[in-house]
């Protein structure tokens, strides 16, 4: 169905709100370069609405709202997600060009996840304890709700960056209003419509809009805190207008990142893992696009990849072997292809490099080799393909080069000499650290609390496997009326929804304009209502003459639709049609529209004949499943009397016998021992046999024998005692070895090659 039609408007106030202005946004399918929904240019006078939904939702109901009352709605709106996860996906891989498959599986269920996580958190938040720090006063610190949080959501991960956004604010209290990319708002507003199921109005809002929107977010006085994922340049422009009214600021800025390629690796590991680069077109500022690598590596390597690339595929979102699909929008692929042309003579484009196609934004998956440190392409995002270099480092003053004893006291060595902070290799300076024997036992003697319990409780089982092979008698018969039972039992999910299958000329016209402009309208989609009626064409007249994006091209055929999913007038109209027959003229907020219904299915139930096959393959694995566990609890009693190696050499079956095993072992013949191994661990040894589940079976089992936690013998835990000894050496050594103690910068940059 056409998103034209249901996602026209922003969401405001728990409701559907159109632009205060007349300028709309077309919404482009990257995959086809056709528009698929128009929304409006938020202004400020709706952002000014919108943060007057949110303030009012913060002060009289949010505020005051419990972590476990949001904790609730957050862990609700993540089974919404789950439960449209589906249509969320359909509309993201259109509106993005991702390719859909991944998005229904990769993309889908942390989106969800991070709801259910912020849930969770929502309730554990931090306190600081109460304290007497001066005479006759007491001191607490309390967590505050800071109240609406204005939140600006990128084009490359629409729907996923808006949960991020979303999930931690509102679990902390906060009202959001989200804006999401005035190129990618679809699953944006429909997110919104979804939450306000389980939201009160105004909890969450989303303005579509560009730069003015975003502006006018940015600088309202009574947004409390900015949100960005965006460019570098954004971040400073967000911040610097943020500043102005004291906003807290949450940046995620672009980045280029680095991948350190030494002559030790394993090159078709590195390049398989590098692949991942192009997914979601390399649209991505984690994406693997700069590769250093070191001389003596450089043409073998560039020759695995480039291969590599040239073997990756690129295409329609719906083709379920494509890696990645259209580039987002046209700007984008002219920011690409710019890089390509402005290339520097000294470089060479291994393969690709161009255009794929002249539909949509496509690009092709893209090596470039022989780049320098200063590079424009080096220096700056430019998906969809890795960028190799030889081993250069630098700060974009030059190459750089160090001939010291190993690869990567190399590049140690040149980020020592170029950055501002000392960069260490911590697995290299760990090597350092070798202590003797007698420092060894001085340590472990020290220590002698934390190595108490360090050989942890053992335990010997015996057990027997079962499956469904094991089972005498073979597979349960599941008889004609415990079908029926089930069917009575479970008809919810097997009712069918009423559903009409239509076709729709537009006439825009927008609500509120001016008389003569209405009637003009009017008098074209009057003309159209005689001619179909006279027997025209329909699909042929809806090509011609619709102003819906969204169906035209398909003679405005929208597909099976439901109810709720489009707006009332259409909607009564459109069921209220028998299959065949054309209404008069509706008028929506949309414009003037003809319907045409072409289907008609009534809302029933399926019949039992319809779906036999089904509840027959679920009745036989539950049936299994019984099945298996009351042969299990069989061979338990047996086993009570005879023993399990007895009982096993009865049955025909194998027994298994462990040696002394921690409670995280894996064990042989048990898809998962988990439960039984915290069964076992839980009981006492010698107990009569026990049966518990294993994933695909059960299994039969007995503890004979264990072993408390216990501290190790120094010989026997020594190479454990060197990795401690170094590990609490190491910032001794660390600070020792930047600049004579000086603070080591928040991250560390470590390098290792792949082997």
């Amino acid at each position: 169905m056409s998103t034209t039609l249901k996602r026209r408007e922003m969401f405001i106030g728990g409701r559907w709100v159109p632009g205060s202005g007349r300028d709309y946004q077309e919404v482009i399918n990257p995959a086809t370069g056709k528009v698929i929904a128009e929304v409006p240019k938020g202004t400020e006078e709706d952002v000014n609405l919108a943060v007057r939904a949110a303030r009012d939702a913060f002060d009289d109901v949010w505020y005051d709202t419990t972590p476990r009352e949001r904790s609730e709605m957050l862990l609700k709106l993540a089974d919404i997600v789950t439960l449209h996860g589906d249509e969320l996906a359909r509309i993201e891989s259109e509106n993005v060009g991702k390719p859909l498959a991944p998005t229904i599986s990769e993309e889908i269920p942390p989106i969800a996840d991070c709801f259910r996580f912020c849930a969770g958190a929502a309730r554990v938040l931090e306190g600081k304890a109460v304290g007497e720090y001066m005479k006759g006063f007491t001191s607490m610190l309390r967590r505050e709700a800071l109240g609406v949080v204005g939140s600006i959501a990128p084009w490359n991960y629409p729907l996923m960056m808006a949960a991020w956004k979303i999930g931690p604010s509102l679990a902390a209290g906060n009202t959001v209003i989200l804006k999401p990319a005035p190129n990618t708002p679809a699953t944006a507003v429909l997110m919104a419509e979804l939450a306000a199921e389980v939201l009160p109005k105004g909890v969450l809002n989303v303005v579509c809009g560009g730069d003015d929107a975003g502006r006018s977010l940015v600088t309202h006085d009574e947004v409390d805190m900015v949100s960005l994922t965006g460019s570098i340049e954004a971040g400073r422009s967000v911040a610097e207008a943020a500043s102005k009214t004291l906003k807290r600021v949450h940046l995620e800025l672009g980045g280029k990142a680095p991948v350190v390629i030494f002559d030790d690796v394993d090159i078709e590991s590195v390049v398989e893992a590098l692949g991942f680069a192009y997914y979601n077109a390399g649209q991505d500022c984690t994406a693997a696009t700069r590769v250093l690598v070191e001389d003596s590596a450089y043409e073998a390597f560039v020759e695995k990849l480039t291969e590599a690339a040239k073997n990756t595929k690129t295409g329609n979102p719906d083709d379920e072997d494509v890696l990645y699909g259209p580039l987002n929008n046209a700007d984008q692929l002219r920011h690409v292809t710019g890089f390509i042309d402005r290339l520097p003579a000294h470089a060479k484009v291994e393969t690709g490099g161009a255009r794929v196609g002249d539909t949509g934004y496509f690009f092709a998956p893209t090596v470039v080799s022989g780049l320098q440190q200063d590079d424009e392409i080096i220096q700056n995002e430019v998906p969809p393909h890795p960028s190799t270099a030889p081993a250069v480092i630098g700060d974009g003053l030059g190459e750089l080069r160090v001939d010291v004893s190993s690869p990567r006291q190399r590049f140690l060595e040149a980020f020592r000499r170029r950055s501002e902070h000392a960069t260490a290799v911590t697995e290299d300076l760990r090597k350092q650290i070798n202590p003797t024997d007698a420092e060894l036992q001085a340590f472990f003697k020290q220590s002698a609390a934390r190595y108490k319990d360090a050989i942890p409780e053992t335990r010997k089982l015996t057990y027997i496997a079962l499956n469904q092979t094991d089972v005498p008698g073979g597979t349960p018969a599941v008889p004609d009326p415990q079908v029926l039972q089930y069917y009575q039992g479970h008809q919810k999910d097997y009712q069918v929804p009423e559903e009409v299958k239509v076709r729709h000329i537009l006439i825009k016209v927008d609500a509120g304009a001016d008389p003569k402009i209405d009637a003009a309208a009017k008098q074209k989609a009057e003309d159209l209502l005689k001619q179909i009626k006279g027997g025209g064409d329909f699909a042929a007249l809806a090509k011609a003459n619709s102003d819906d994006p969204g169906s035209k091209e398909q003679g405005g055929e929208l597909g099976m639709i439901q109810r709720g999913v489009t707006v009332p007038a259409f909607e009564k109209a459109a069921f209220g049609l028998e299959a065949g027959q054309i209404s008069d003229l509706i008028k929506t907020q949309f414009g003037y529209h003809i319907i045409k219904v072409e289907e008609k299915q009534t809302a029933h139930l399926k019949s039992l004949d319809e779906v036999k096959a089904q509840i027959l393959a679920t009745l036989t694995r539950q049936g299994e499943a019984d099945q298996q566990a009351s042969f299990a609890q069989q061979i338990a009693t047996e086993a009570a009397k005879s023993g399990l190696a007895k009982t096993a050499e009865a049955r025909h079956l194998q027994v298994v016998t462990t040696d002394y095993v921690p409670q995280n072992a894996v064990l042989p013949g048990l898809p998962d021992g988990a439960k039984m191994l915290t069964m076992a661990f839980s009981g006492k040894p010698g107990a009569a046999a026990q049966v518990s589940s294993t994933g695909e079976g059960f299994a039969v089992f007995q503890v004979t024998d264990s072993k408390p936690a216990h501290a190790p013998a120094f010989e026997e835990y020594k190479t454990h005692l060197v990795d401690d000894f170094r590990e609490q050496q190491l910032p001794q050594l660390l600070a020792r070895k930047t600049n004579g103690g000086r603070s080591l910068s928040s991250s560390w940059a470590l390098f290792a090659g792949f082997t």
